[in-house]
């Protein structure tokens, strides 16, 4: 029954490193009257299954690390791979120095490169970290170590095209309508780390909104 859903969706939440997010928006689902649960639940269903279809194939390839680190939690994501499950599976345990996968350039991406993050608490609703001094004082110097380091000096704006059709969405969260379904390649502006709930807020084709 619907528990046996709950269950089965926190469970996947908590494999990703998601389980706040996951159980916020189940939470949100069933808040309020029977009959109101139930149309939210069908009406919902319904009018998003095609669109987040069009998401789901649009994203990038990636992998989430849990970290404990002294009672503390972080989260270090890397993205852009091809495929995410070439060296680890979901629950896969890992370890200092492993390979966990390969470069790629999946999504929103223009050559291949590694796209990494740091989070404290839960990943996109805890807190972003610099990732360079974050591994400096865990022993790991990236641009000491690197063979050329570019300007690390955040632009006013970035570009993104898109590698598959995607929506763009009039808010950053799943049950929003779409304003325009972008086609592939499509050119979409952004300023960096401008984020929420996991969507990057963009500007394609006169219209500023969402996309996953």
């Amino acid at each position: 029954g619907l528990a046996s859903v709950v269950v089965e969706a926190v469970t996947a939440g908590r494999a990703a490193g998601l389980e706040d997010f996951v159980r916020t928006q189940i939470a949100a689902m069933l808040a309020g009257d029977g009959e109101a649960v139930i149309d939210r639940f069908l009406n919902g269903t319904q009018k998003h299954a095609a669109r987040r279809s069009f998401e789901m194939r649009s994203t990038s390839g990636y992998i989430v690390v849990k970290h404990v680190i002294g009672g503390r939690t972080y989260h270090s994501v890397y993205v852009h791979m091809w495929n995410a499950t070439t060296h680890v599976k979901a629950g896969s345990v890992v370890k200092a120095g492993q390979q966990i996968g390969l470069v790629g350039s999946s999504g929103p991406s223009t050559a291949p490169h590694l796209h990494l993050e740091v989070w404290e608490g839960a990943w996109y609703t805890g807190t972003s970290l610099d990732s360079t001094t974050w591994l400096k004082a865990r022993g790991v110097d990236l641009k000491g170590n690197a063979g050329r380091v570019y300007s690390s000096v955040v632009p006013s704006s970035c570009s993104y095209y898109a590698a598959k059709q995607v929506s763009l969405l009039s808010q950053p969260n799943a049950a929003a309508l779409p304003l325009v379904v972008l086609p592939v390649n499509t050119q979409m502006t952004g300023v960096p780390a401008d984020m929420s709930n996991g969507y990057v807020r963009v500007t394609a084709k006169g219209l500023t909104g969402w996309v996953a």
